[in-house]
């Protein structure tokens, strides 16, 4: 072999080399921040204030007075609550009521039908969309609940175990959920 050739293989095999993990090939680099700034998450406050009951429209009850006030199936309970709301962020939030939970004071929740939160400016008085977009929103929360009176077996017929049974609606929340824009 002559001594090009000789050459051109030994340049050959050490380019290789230093390819192929034999040796090291450097880059440069260089990093500089962004000074971006940092970022911060909304959130969403419900703050509720003592609530009172009106049964079947004109007898107003505290929480502690409706506790000895005996219900009877057709009684309409309905229930209003002033709230505070807070919504920092681009949010929409729909307010909700959540039923109470069976206990073992024998409350059965099929026992009452629950309707959808009706929301009013706690101020004026006007009604108030559902949901939520104001930053800040003072609302009265109005829920009813209606004793049923077809939950035994026979249409009509409550069943004898609702019949001094004691119904906790220390449970009865409600609930702010953010919904997608």
């Amino acid at each position: 072999m002559n001594k090009m050739t000789k050459g051109s293989i030994a340049t050959g095999v050490g380019v290789a080399l230093l390819l192929g993990g034999g040796g090291t090939l450097a880059m440069w680099n260089i990093n500089e921040p962004s000074d971006a700034g940092s970022i911060k998450s909304g959130n969403m406050t419900l703050e509720a204030s003592v609530g009172e009951w009106t049964i079947n429209g004109d007898t107003f009850l505290s929480a502690a007075q409706i506790s000895s006030h005996p219900i009877v199936p057709g009684d309409v309970l309905t229930y209003s609550q002033n709230l505070k709301v807070g919504l920092v962020g681009d949010l929409r939030a729909r307010l909700t009521v959540e039923k109470p939970q069976d206990d073992a004071t024998n409350f059965d929740a099929d026992t009452f039908e629950i309707s959808e939160v009706v929301l009013k400016d706690a101020i004026g008085g006007s009604a108030v969309a559902n949901p939520l977009t104001a930053p800040e929103s003072s609302v009265t929360a109005t829920t009813t609940f209606t004793f049923r009176g077809d939950t035994g077996e026979l249409p009509g017929d409550m069943g004898n175990e609702s019949m001094d049974a004691t119904y906790n609606f220390g449970t009865v929340q409600y609930r702010l959920e953010q919904l997608e824009l």
